[in-house]
């Protein structure tokens, strides 16, 4: 894999005229981007459609944590529109991710499942009744126990702590950490 197959450009911006910008200025240089919450919110899912029609890979960054029924479906609309990647949020359980890996046609979307933001701190996890470690909450569920990790394209883990993720992937799993943006 190249450096540009490696690269996912987050087009966090407000309007799609913005993100198209973005895209023609980037476009054969990175090899993903990525739609999330502010975006598609914004413009929709004819904004990612277009974004693949062009010939773009988009990554489909919703964090979809509901119960298992709904989120199979917001997975198979994800992948009927093209996208190479959508994520789950992993604190939704086994059985929200089962369902959402068996709502995943045989070949072309991947899954990635979220164990904890990059944003929060033990602190945070705390108040959200998530005891241990902040570490130890990156690396749950730990793939080689889960059924259906397999099927999982990768994990993310805190650029801050990126150890965690090389030492506990399963062999089908590859850790993902998101850089940070440089002012």
């Amino acid at each position: 894999m190249n450096a540009r197959d490696r690269l996912i450009v987050a087009l966090d911006v407000g309007s799609a005229e913005e993100a198209l910008a973005l895209v023609e200025r980037l476009a054969g240089l990175a090899g993903m981007f990525k739609v999330g919450s502010q975006l598609f919110t914004a413009a929709g899912p004819d904004f990612v459609h277009g974004l693949v029609a062009r010939g773009e890979k988009v990554f489909l960054d919703l964090k979809y944590h509901d119960i298992p029924n709904t989120v199979a479906g917001a997975v198979s609309a994800a992948c009927r529109l093209g996208v190479s990647l959508v994520d789950v949020h992993a604190l939704g359980g086994q059985a929200m991710m089962e369902a959402a890996v068996g709502a995943m046609p045989a070949m072309g979307t991947r899954l990635l499942a979220i164990t904890v933001l990059t944003s929060h701190d033990a602190a945070e996890l705390g108040e959200l009744g998530v005891t241990g470690d902040v570490t130890d909450n990156v690396r749950w569920p730990r793939p080689r126990r889960s059924r259906s990790s397999a099927r999982y394209a990768a994990r993310t883990f805190s650029w801050s702590r990126p150890a965690s993720g090389r030492r506990e992937q399963g062999p089908a799993i590859k850790p993902a950490w998101p850089r940070r943006p440089r002012p």
